[in-house]
Parts: structure tokens; sequence; C-alpha cells
């Protein structure tokens, strides 16, 4: 029996859901931390998370910062 006949569903997961479940992660790791690292405010952080528009270079950035826990 092959495996992915046994999926019924799959669920997507956006950015935002991928960035907060690696910050619930990690410890000592803030979304300010993050924010401080791209140069911008924690509201325009949270507000670029919400519309999950990020660059190649900020997600490699982000996640820079998630590692280093």
């Amino acid at each position: 029996m092959k495996l992915y006949s046994q999926v019924k569903e799959v669920i997507k997961i956006t950015i935002q859901q991928k960035i907060d479940m690696a910050l619930a992660y990690s410890v000592n790791v803030t979304k300010k931390d993050i924010a401080d690292k791209l140069g911008v405010t924690p509201s325009a952080f949270g507000q670029r998370l919400k519309t999950g528009k990020f660059t190649q270079s900020e997600l490699e950035t982000i996640a820079s910062v998630l590692e280093r826990v």
C-alpha cells in the first residue's frame, strides 16, 4: 500500500504559523529579537507576519535568528 494514498487532506501552513511554531520551541528568541535583526519595529514585523510577505534574504535572517537557540 502506498503511503500517499492514505493521506486524506493536505494541511497548508502559512509563514506566520511556521515562525510562530519556531518561536514556541525557542526559549530565548522573541518576535522583537527578529524585528530588531530585520531593522524594523515589532509592530511592522507583526504586520509583515500577517501578510507573509518576506524576501528570501529576510527569511534567511529570520532563520539565522531562530537557529541561535
